[in-house]
């Protein structure tokens, strides 16, 4: 029993001290990702996202915009250009996760410009982290936007040995909802005129 008891000591400063480094690493993580994000820096924000989710936002996203990129219509056009933004046209099948997260995050600040202007100058504060101990997390935090205070909350977890921020909703809504609005269901509206030099006719 003499041995037992600072054994059993040891071992409750040592839990204590790995809630509070994972509370700090979850704290530190999501300060980087929203510093990232907020400057439209997408590619570094995808960094600080489960791989799991990333991955599947790509096989479920890249196959919609290569389609999509096919399309003539005037109003899925420019969502298809701004996806594309910065990759090459060869390049376009042979996007990574990282780029395609960035891909549909600039196809959103094409659609809502004054939103992400906005986010490049707001200030995020964690308020508090919940850890169940099953390597999981709950991270409340709030954003200081035009003086006021929106609160939030996001999860995140382990995977193989690193904290990562999972996205706020499952990539299959996420891609259904790209689904959606990219109309690729069926064909409406205008199409957009070629010139002679974008169809390659005389």
């Amino acid at each position: 029993m003499t041995t037992a008891r600072p054994a059993l000591v040891l071992l409750l400063l040592f839990a204590g001290g790995a809630a509070r480094a994972s509370e700090a690493d979850v704290t530190k993580l999501m300060k980087d990702y929203w510093r990232a994000y907020a400057r439209s820096d997408f590619v570094a924000a995808a960094a600080y996202l489960d791989p799991r989710d990333t991955g599947a936002l790509k096989e479920g996203l890249l196959p919609l915009f290569l389609r999509a990129s096919q399309s003539k219509n005037v109003n899925v056009v420019p969502l298809v250009k701004a996806f594309f933004t910065g990759i090459p046209a060869d390049q376009h099948d042979k996007m990574n996760d990282a780029q395609v997260f960035a891909g549909m995050n600039y196809m959103m600040r094409d659609v809502m410009p004054q939103v992400y202007a906005e986010l490049n100058r707001t200030t995020t504060r964690v308020t508090r982290v919940t850890l169940p101990g099953d390597g999981t997390a709950t991270v409340e935090y709030a954003i200081r936007v035009q003086g006021e205070d929106v609160t939030e909350s996001d999860r995140a977890n382990l995977h193989e040995g690193r904290w990562y921020l999972r996205t706020r909703d499952t990539p299959a809504v996420t891609i259904e909802r790209f689904r959606m609005l990219l109309g690729l269901d069926y064909e409406v509206g205008p199409e957009v005129k070629l010139s002679p030099s974008d169809d390659g006719s005389a």
